[in-house]
């Protein structure tokens, strides 16, 4: 039986998506601002294409939209019938692109190795959530102050034991408000905007992502960037309650392999291996300047 809180937590789901849903069928309005400097991009796969349409039109009511929105599937796709649902927001200014199946990682790297995406700021969601309206406002304003190269939502704090071995992922706890250092690991759950620069440091790493961690995707952003010296913020401002899980899409499965399955700890044991990487994580990060 739900206690309370999931009860609470199914309805407001619901309700969200519903909503969203009702959005899909009777706005017309362009998905894009064209005066913004900014990217969104985000995959989705499987049975998770049948909601990805929901955080999309999240995205596009907000108080800010962006430049271009950008949704990666993977070639096998390209075969498929696309939804009703997606083919009314590719009217509305929605881009789909079909590229080679990388898994999650397919919502950011055709972006770092194509030239026709360098120099512009992105913002990376995840496909099975409702982002609240100031989403995108709250990342390109804090990224807008100079603070930081890599600006999230939502992370957690890596931590580690007395005798200097990482503790569990699932220990880590959620980052504090406001902070900018090498051990906050935004979680892409929330979004997540690189700067060019911090792009450019995906880049540079390379596609060891798809031997090192294939399924996890935050991890090896985090590693990139940390290595190159950018060390990411946590949004002061931000309420988790805000942020609406689309039930239904299968995501629990992936978060379970990772986190209660120890995926993301093997992971992150072999990242540990990359002397830059422990350094940073050691003395600290330069923040942007």
């Amino acid at each position: 039986m739900l206690n309370m809180s999931e009860l609470m937590g199914l309805l407001r789901s619901a309700h969200s998506m519903a909503l969203m849903q009702l959005r899909n069928y009777l706005v017309g309005s362009a998905v894009l601002d064209p005066s913004s400097g900014t990217i969104v991009s985000l995959t989705s796969y499987g049975p998770r294409l049948a909601y990805v349409h929901l955080a999309i039109e999240s995205i596009a009511r907000g108080s800010s939209r962006p430049s271009r929105l950008i949704l990666w599937l993977e070639e096998d796709a390209s075969r498929l019938s696309l939804s009703a649902s997606i083919r009314r927001l590719q009217r509305r200014g929605l881009e789909v692109r079909f590229v080679q199946d990388v898994g999650s990682h397919k919502k950011y790297w055709p972006l770092v190795v194509d030239d026709e995406f360098s120099g512009q700021a992105v913002v990376l969601a995840d496909d099975d959530v409702v982002y609240p309206t100031y989403w995108l406002t709250r990342l390109e304003r804090e990224y807008a102050r100079g603070r930081a190269d890599v600006i999230a939502h939502r992370a957690v704090e890596i931590a580690f034991a007395s005798s200097g071995k990482p503790l569990p992922y699932a220990m880590w706890k959620h980052a504090g408000a406001a902070d900018v250092s090498a051990r906050v690991l935004p979680t892409g759950v929330g979004g997540v905007l690189y700067s060019p620069a911090a792009l450019d440091a995906v880049r540079r790493a390379g596609a060891g992502f798809k031997e090192v961690a294939p399924r996890a995707d935050d991890l090896w952003l985090h590693f990139c960037v940390v290595s190159a010296g950018f060390c990411p913020l946590q949004i002061e401002d931000t309420l988790r309650r805000d942020f609406v899980d689309v039930r239904g899409t299968g995501s629990q499965t992936l978060t379970m392999a990772n986190v209660g399955g120890g995926g993301n700890d093997a992971v992150f044991a072999e990242l540990l291996m990359w002397g830059s990487y422990r350094d940073a994580l050691r003395q600290g990060c330069h923040a942007a300047d």
